[in-house]
């Protein structure tokens, strides 16, 4: 619809915007996904190739690959794999407690549950209850005296204090 001076409203506009986005994103992924498929057919060539021709060899860099591949992949993402979050059951970092946890703890938030405490934490249920997925996150042992303090907010302070002095310092 256009408005009365035949203009396009900011939301068509943005609309339009979007579509063409998407519409680009999604020949990029084509473009991408013929030519991931030609390198894996190529790769699948050589691959068998040395397997018949070296199948010792083929069998120790396909190891090594394996190998550094698992290591980039948690190294990248803070993702070892094989753990699992044991309050929810997605993918879980060994380095901290999630930010969930965290964010619960340090705003001191006090959530209610209109389940009686009887709600099922799982992957696809973690965000409807606030209150026992924070009390399945204590049963699981999670400890708030384990939760880093903030440094940002002390940074922002520290920030603001300088910046205080530097305007008095000013005048």
């Amino acid at each position: 619809m256009a408005t009365p001076g035949g203009d396009k409203t900011r939301d068509q506009l943005a609309f339009e915007l979007v579509e063409e986005h998407h519409r680009e994103s999604t020949a990029l992924i084509d473009d991408y996904s013929k030519i991931n498929e030609e390198l894996e057919e190529e790769l699948n060539w050589k691959e068998n190739w040395l397997k018949n021709k070296d199948p010792k060899l083929a069998s120790e860099l396909e190891a090594a690959f394996l190998a550094k591949s698992k290591a980039s992949t948690e190294k990248t993402t803070g993702v070892v794999e094989g753990c699992v979050c044991v309050v929810c059951g997605d993918r879980a970092s060994v380095k901290h407690y999630g930010g969930f946890f965290r964010r619960s703890i340090q705003s001191s938030v006090v959530y209610k549950c209109d389940n009686n405490g009887q709600c099922v934490i799982e992957l696809g249920t973690r965000n409807n209850c606030q209150k026992c997925r924070l009390d399945k996150c204590r049963q699981m042992g999670m400890q708030e005296s384990k939760v880093r303090v903030q440094k940002r907010k002390c940074n922002m302070e520290l920030q603001g204090e300088k910046k205080e002095k530097k305007e008095d310092s000013d005048q």
